[in-house]
């Protein structure tokens, strides 16, 4: 009897423990459960937020490629524009270079003193002459250099600065204005 009595108390004994094992082992596994349902929701909640943050650079992409697109439009008609604007100028130049040819005379008669030329260019009674190259238009193209001799009849060198920056000189001839790139001496001559 005392091992029957033994017997099923060492059962009894076996069962209470496996019994209590079987709820703690339930309990961490209810435990784990909920922790990965925990992990799970923080997981969708970081995906919604990657989600949203997605279609907001999506949506700051198609803007910006809006952008992208009006300004090479923009781009193209501006080039369409220079292009333009470059072949006026090309044949304006070349229009012009042909007027060039007819150079235009501002001249002074000396007996005239109340012109505005009269009074910048006035007269001494003396020639001069100047080592210098002399041209019949105010910008010194070589088209319009004067490849004859220059009588300078006013003792006056006016000084002109282009909008280029450059700087013109001028003088009254016996056959009107002339210019020079360069400041010229004037010396009087035997005429």
């Amino acid at each position: 009897m005392k091992k029957t009595f033994l017997l099923v108390v060492s059962i009894l004994l076996v069962s209470i423990m496996l019994t209590g094992c079987g709820n703690n082992s339930e309990k961490e596994l209810k435990a784990d459960k909920e922790r990965l349902i925990g992990d799970l929701n923080r997981e969708i909640e970081r995906t919604e937020e990657y989600r949203e943050d997605l279609d907001k650079a999506e949506a700051e992409n198609a803007t910006q490629l809006a952008t992208i697109t009006h300004l090479e439009a923009e781009l193209a008609e501006k080039d369409s524009t220079i292009s333009s604007l470059e072949s006026q100028l090309e044949n304006s130049s070349s229009s012009s270079s042909a007027d060039t040819s007819d150079p235009k005379i501002y001249s002074v008669d000396p007996g005239d003193s109340s012109s505005y030329l009269a009074q910048k260019f006035w007269f001494d009674g003396f020639n001069y002459s100047a080592d210098t190259i002399w041209y019949s238009d105010i910008s010194c193209k070589t088209e319009s250099k004067l490849n004859c001799s220059v009588t300078i009849i006013s003792p006056i060198v006016d000084e002109m600065e282009q909008y280029n920056g450059y700087t013109v000189y001028v003088c009254m001839s016996s056959n009107g204005l002339v210019y020079s790139s360069n400041c010229p001496y004037l010396f009087k001559t035997n005429d």
